[in-house]
């Protein structure tokens, strides 16, 4: 089905004003919460059957004690199993999803103490940081905030309270990251800390850190739902008022705004290009007026209590299109179906992409070049993202249950230097896997 989203006379282009102060602004906003276009007309089901209703309000404002005492009880069985008696990890993990995996804090603390048995200690940079965790003190957290000095003593004294002074401490972000080798850690604070512990040995815990986080309880699904249905909005706020003639920047802040008025959040990626791959403008608006014939790309990433979902879905703007558009985007739908019926528990990664290599294959040749992320976890923003010859390290990884994440295969569209790529969380059951998204997968034309 060839869903078309047509302009009306007069509508060459919109101002920033008009997208962001009333006039076909405030009805477009509309539109994407009803799923209705302008004067209450269905637009397709692209739009029609998309999320409705979103606010701040209908959001969880945080994840209960038994989520966290779920967490811990986990990490510390793999503590055991790699014979760490206590974590050390800061906010310079990637996205700071250490810290806040492990205590749920949307002011991250500047760094996290977590023994084998004991309290959990978060050092926080100011008493306005962590007020919000005042209520989490009786969960078996204690909370630091007086910061003076610096970092490194209050680490360190943390360390020597839990008496960890000839401890096996597991560092997070140390080494082995997946897209940081050689880690993130400042070098200064670690080797303060080495210095005033010489009997305490320290390793890298980034495997162990990543790796618990693959895995979603019945709570945290919940909040990847929510943030499908974010990353929807924002879809679908781009098929409102992406036409060739708008200016890049426009689309770029109708989508935005879309997205924070949905979640209370900003989104954790918001990145979109006609002609070229959805990432090239790195999350930015740009000053371009988007042509004519050309396919558009995006990356979108909403956020709910810091967690983020990613959906993609390659649409072409006005005409002419390519001649091979209709038929690759299709094919490209056939291959997600087909690796959603493919996923099953115990299965692994290499068999994921391997199936999709010789599906691509059947249609593009032997010879077709393959690049970018095929499977990209999303969640806290630390997880493996996964291709065809990219495994970064996790040769070894299998698909669980209650995994999370991405699919978002691309079939090259014939006679151009263009892709047809379309993405969509799906989660991990006892049977298979199902997609989160709301949205029917199908052929657009924005503007024809």
């Amino acid at each position: 089905m060839l869903g078309e989203m047509d302009r009306r006379p007069g509508e060459e282009g919109l101002s920033r004003r008009d997208l962001l102060g009333g006039g076909i602004a405030a009805s477009l906003a509309a539109a994407v919460l009803s799923g209705c276009g302008e004067g209450g007309q269905p637009t397709g089901s692209a739009v029609g059957n998309g999320v409705g209703g979103l606010s701040p309000v209908t959001m969880p404002k945080g994840f209960s004690r038994e989520e966290l005492m779920r967490r811990w009880q986990l990490v510390r069985e793999k503590m055991r199993e790699q014979r760490f008696d206590c974590l050390i990890t800061s906010q310079q993990a990637e996205n700071n999803a250490d810290v806040r995996y492990l205590t749920d804090s949307r002011d991250a603390p500047e760094w996290v103490i977590f023994p084998l048995e004991g309290n959990l200690t978060a050092i926080f940079d100011g008493a306005r940081a962590a007020r919000e965790m005042e209520p989490k003190k009786d969960w078996g957290m204690n909370v630091r905030t007086d910061l003076e000095g610096p970092r490194s003593a209050q680490l360190i004294a943390g360390l020597r309270e839990l008496n960890m002074t000839q401890a096996r401490i597991g560092v997070g972000n140390l080494s082995g990251g997946l897209r940081d080798p050689e880690g993130g850690m400042s070098y200064t604070t670690f080797d303060r800390v080495r210095r005033a512990l010489p009997r305490a040995t320290f390793e890298s815990a980034s495997d162990l850190l990543m790796r618990v986080k693959l895995v979603h309880s019945e709570e945290e699904i919940a909040v990847f739902q929510k943030v499908s249905d974010v990353s929807e909005a924002g879809l679908q706020a781009m098929m409102e008022t992406a036409r060739p003639g708008v200016m890049h920047r426009d689309v770029w802040v109708h989508m935005y705004h879309t997205m924070l008025a949905a979640s209370g959040e900003p989104p954790s990626r918001l990145s979109f290009t006609a002609g070229g791959a959805g990432n090239v403008t790195r999350g930015f608006p740009v000053d371009e007026v988007l042509p004519s014939g050309q396919i558009m790309g995006q990356e979108i990433d909403g956020t709910v209590l810091g967690i983020r979902s990613q959906v993609n879905h390659s649409v072409c703007l006005g005409s002419p299109a390519p001649a091979d558009w209709v038929p690759a985007a299709e094919y490209c739908f056939e291959i997600f179906n087909g690796m959603v019926d493919w996923i099953a528990p115990g299965k692994s990664f290499q068999g994921l992409t391997e199936f999709y290599r010789q599906k691509v294959q059947q249609r593009a040749g032997e010879n077709v070049r393959f690049g970018g992320v095929l499977v990209h976890t999303g969640g806290w923003g630390d997880g493996p993202r996964l291709g065809v010859d990219r495994t970064e390290g996790l040769d070894d990884l299998l698909i669980e249950t209650g995994m999370i994440f991405t699919l978002k295969p691309n079939m090259p569209i014939r006679d151009t230097t263009l892709d047809a790529r379309f993405g969509d969380a799906v989660l991990v059951t006892e049977r298979g896997a199902r997609r989160l998204g709301k949205r029917n997968l199908e052929v657009i034309t924005l503007g024809a």
